[in-house]
């Protein structure tokens, strides 16, 4: 929320990607504008020329106001102005989605892309939790030496290849076993 006393407005925003504009003359909504992502925050200038948006997807919008004398009329051109006078009464189930899936173009905007993190494997979402006989246990079950090592590298790091290895059940230890009696004469390891 953002007051404005100059121009007698407070501007609002939330996560169901609205942007509204209340009077402060007469304690009434005035506009309100949907945008593609839940807002996380916004600002304006001083003089109402540019308004930066956030959104929850990571993207954010900036926004040159053209016209000193639309400065709350047209906040943002990829923003889209909602009838506020209509009095429809909801009838079904979709009236509450209306709008909801509608494509705002705007050839000035910006889209910032996130790039999502790589998911972390079953081994290593142990370690993370310092479950150290799963993660020994996950490793094992790859059969891929380099996983396997680097596992055994880590716990003895954390001084926790003792705690993993009285963790171990019976077929993990099995496959342990079997796995240091096929490497034991690899001077790789």
């Amino acid at each position: 929320m953002r007051v404005f006393e100059e121009e007698n407005r407070v501007l609002t925003s939330s996560i169901d990607a609205h942007l509204k504009i209340y009077s402060l003359d007469e304690m009434e909504l005035v506009h309100q504008m949907k945008f593609k992502a839940p807002i996380s925050g916004f600002d304006m200038t001083s003089d109402f020329s540019h308004l930066a948006i956030g959104h929850l997807d990571g993207s954010f919008t900036i926004s040159k106001n053209s016209s000193k004398e639309k400065k709350i009329e047209r906040l943002n051109q990829d923003a889209m102005m909602l009838n506020l006078s209509s009095n429809k009464e909801a009838l079904n189930y979709k009236y509450f989605f209306r709008g909801i899936y509608n494509k705002v173009v705007n050839e000035n905007a910006k889209r910032v892309e996130v790039i999502k993190a790589e998911k972390l494997k079953r081994y290593d979402n142990f370690l993370k939790k310092f479950k150290y006989a799963e993660a020994l246990t996950q490793a094992l079950t790859t059969f891929d030496t380099q996983i396997i090592v680097s596992i055994i590298e880590e716990l003895l790091l954390r001084d926790g290849l003792d705690i993993g290895l009285k963790g171990l059940a019976d077929e993990a230890m099995v496959n342990l076993l079997n796995f240091i009696h096929k490497k034991c004469d690899s001077s790789n390891h």
